[in-house]
């Protein structure tokens, strides 16, 4: 049976009239992925490129001592042309590596934190090797930069600095020479890079009024007295205030915290804590020490601080 050609048109012409598919709707742009610390391009360390060894049998003292060796020089952070800016050398900060610094006899070099970092306590070597390590500070808030300025008084040395902040501890690799030095040691920050890329505010450590405590002692504002007076002697190691300004000896009602400058008491020595009876004689206190303070159990009218023929009288004011 054979059908008009009308109606195998008919078909047809219903195909053509049916409007195609219309395209999916755009969704929202595809967000550009965070950058992360591949990003950053962080040379490896000589550690981080080498095989690590396998376990095998017992080694010998001679073979751990090869291995502490060559650990403590894959964890040695050197200069490079690309960490300097001016006279400033930057390196990457990294918690477990060490950074060589060079010093010069006679000639200061600055070692400068994070803003908003404040030092805690700084492990060196003798005042009869290095010059008094002197802390100084620029910028307001939580832009405020401390930097220690450093001094040998001889060449030929190579020795290791600790420096214990309110943040991190940073392990510098000392030498020193006759003309060769560091003018000046900054670090990178990973996360501050991090954060600036992916569109982020830096995060910055609290300033003083951030979390209402002394970032040196920790101390509460709210809870602080600092009713004390200081006489005696002025020895390297006498009390002083914090960088945020707190007096050199408060209390919070249960622990008296005594803060020294940073350093002093391991290149001067530490001097014993006595606590003065009504008969004015010598009282063992019970106190520990914690980075460059004292702290006290207890809250006591007169405490004695003595090293050798040096005393520095602590009294409190009242009550």
């Amino acid at each position: 049976m054979r059908l008009p050609v009308s109606l195998l048109a008919l078909p047809l012409l219903a195909a053509c009239a049916t409007e195609p598919p219309s395209a999916p709707a755009a969704g929202p742009a595809a967000s550009q992925r965070p950058y992360t610390l591949a990003d950053l391009h962080i040379p490896p360390t000589a550690m981080e490129r080498e095989p690590k060894e396998k376990a095998g049998p017992r080694p010998s003292r001679a073979q751990t001592r090869s291995w502490v060796g060559q650990a403590n020089e894959a964890a040695l952070d050197l200069p490079t042309l690309t960490c300097f800016k001016g006279k400033s050398c930057e390196y990457w900060y990294q918690p477990d590596l060490q950074y060589l610094v060079y010093m010069a006899e006679g000639n200061q070099t600055l070692v400068c934190l994070k803003p908003g970092e404040v030092v805690r306590d700084i492990v060196a070597p003798g005042a009869q090797v290095w010059i008094p390590h002197q802390p100084y500070s620029f910028g307001k808030g939580p832009q405020r930069t401390e930097c220690i300025a450093f001094m040998p008084r001889r060449a030929g040395l190579n020795q290791q600095i600790s420096l214990f902040t309110s943040e991190r501890k940073y392990d510098l690799n000392v030498e020193t020479h006759k003309r060769t030095h560091h003018v000046e040691v900054r670090w990178r920050y990973p996360e501050d890079y991090l954060a600036t890329l992916n569109g982020q505010a830096i995060a910055l450590p609290a300033a003083a009024g951030g979390d209402w405590r002394d970032r040196t002692t920790e101390l509460a504002y709210r809870d602080r007295r600092c009713t004390y007076t200081l006489d005696g002697d002025t020895p390297e190691w006498r009390p002083v205030p914090t960088p945020d300004s707190q007096p050199a000896v408060c209390d919070d009602g249960e622990v008296t915290v005594i803060n020294f400058t940073p350093g002093a008491l391991g290149a001067y020595g530490a001097p014993i804590l006595w606590r003065i009876g009504a008969d004015g004689t010598r009282i063992p206190v019970q106190y520990g020490r914690m980075n460059a303070t004292y702290r006290v159990a207890g809250i006591h009218d007169h405490l004695l601080l003595a090293t050798g023929a040096q005393e520095v009288h602590i009294r409190r004011t009242r009550p």
